[in-house]
């Protein structure tokens, strides 16, 4: 699977292509930071199986990319939203993204159209941590991350929880 950061605006419908740009020059940005450049190898996983993909952009990070998005915790969160989007656009049959408000325990709205004419949706919380400590772990970031999602969401909903980790570096996809 190739996770072409630069088409996200293009490709994902409910992502504009502004937003799109902005949140691709974002995920660059942080693996850059670490020392990655554009075909880096991303394993995830889905709670079970380890698979591979390859992580590419077209931005070039330089002084004016890296001054725009100094702010590393709002630039690793938007980093890994754009990687999670594109992971759940491959890894799930959800089409349709739409952002959320602030603060209801999950940052997308995934939805399908059906036959009929009706929506499907499902949740999908998002975090990303630039560089993995022993206070900040992957492991540690899903357990908060679903239990804030499944707080808020009825038995019925479809949740996923998604955490990006830019250093080594390594996705969670989960369905909660």
């Amino acid at each position: 699977m190739n996770l072409k950061l630069h088409t996200i605006g293009k490709d994902i419908e409910g992502i504009s292509d502004t937003f799109g740009a902005y949140m691709a020059e974002c995920a660059a940005v942080c693996f850059d930071s670490q020392g990655h450049k554009s075909g880096v190898q991303l394993p995830y996983s889905d709670g079970e199986d380890t698979k591979y993909g390859v992580v590419e952009w077209t931005n070039e990070v330089n002084d004016a990319l890296l001054n725009s998005h100094f702010d590393e915790k709002r630039t690793t969160d938007f980093g890994a939203m754009c990687v999670a989007v594109l992971l759940a656009s491959h890894l799930t049959d959800y089409t349709i993204f739409k952002s959320s408000a602030t603060d209801n325990g999950y940052d997308f709205w995934l939805g399908k159209r059906m036959i009929n004419g009706s929506f499907a949706s499902a949740r999908l919380e998002i975090s990303g941590i630039r560089k993995e400590t022993p206070q900040n772990t992957i492991k540690s970031r899903l357990s908060v991350k679903e239990k804030q999602i499944l707080k808020r969401a009825d038995k019925d909903t479809i949740c996923y929880v998604s955490i990006i980790e830019f250093s080594k570096p390594e996705a969670k996809f989960i369905q909660v």
